[in-house]
């Protein structure tokens, strides 16, 4: 049976409009968060790389998947992300409400696309959701992409998770979906 519909979606960096979000934004700052590149807290923190780790297990564990979400050590995480190739500080961003860490958006490039970058994770701290911090994630990320010259980003979510609608407010446009199947054997 199907136990998961993950449908693909794609913004041109082109057709996308950063003025319609404005209010957003303005209302996200107003209320004490920040939004920063990765590389600036890299250059102010000593402890960037555990605290990102963190929030990233914060919002990972409410990702809709097949199977529960299970932890990786910071080992892992270390090797697997930040040592990834592919890692770009810069196009990582992290809301902040003073020193918390409270949500994130991540690009990555693709080697084999280089004209576009993939949204690998964006996820706000579930105290702070509903505020309007995604959408200003997403926007300051999408601005970085247009002047760094990319043409597209794309990413995937599965199609009742709320981010999947903040994406389609955002201007992407859906793509084929990618399908989980679940099979139940008898004993």
């Amino acid at each position: 049976k199907l136990a998961l519909r993950e449908p693909a979606s794609r913004l041109e960096l082109k057709e996308f409009d950063a003025t319609r979000f404005v209010d957003v934004s303005e209302k996200v700052t107003a209320g004490g968060i920040r939004i920063e590149p990765l590389t600036a807290l890299q250059e102010r923190l000593s402890d960037w790389a555990h605290k990102l780790w963190e929030l990233r297990w914060l919002v990972l564990k409410d990702v809709p998947g097949t199977a529960p979400w299970e932890r990786e050590t910071f080992e892992v995480y270390e090797r697997e992300s930040l040592q990834n190739p592919d890692f770009e500080p810069a196009g990582h961003f992290v809301a902040l409400d003073g020193d918390r860490w409270v949500g994130l958006s991540n690009l990555w490039p693709t080697k084999a696309e280089p004209h576009k970058l993939w949204c690998g994770l964006t996820g706000v701290d579930p105290d702070y959701r509903r505020r309007g911090i995604a959408i200003a994630l997403k926007v300051r990320a999408a601005q970085y992409a247009s002047r760094q010259g990319y043409q597209q980003i794309d990413t995937d979510n599965e199609e009742n998770n709320p981010m999947y609608d903040i994406n389609m407010k955002l201007g992407f446009k859906p793509l084929p979906a990618w399908l989980a199947y679940e099979l139940t054997l008898k004993d």
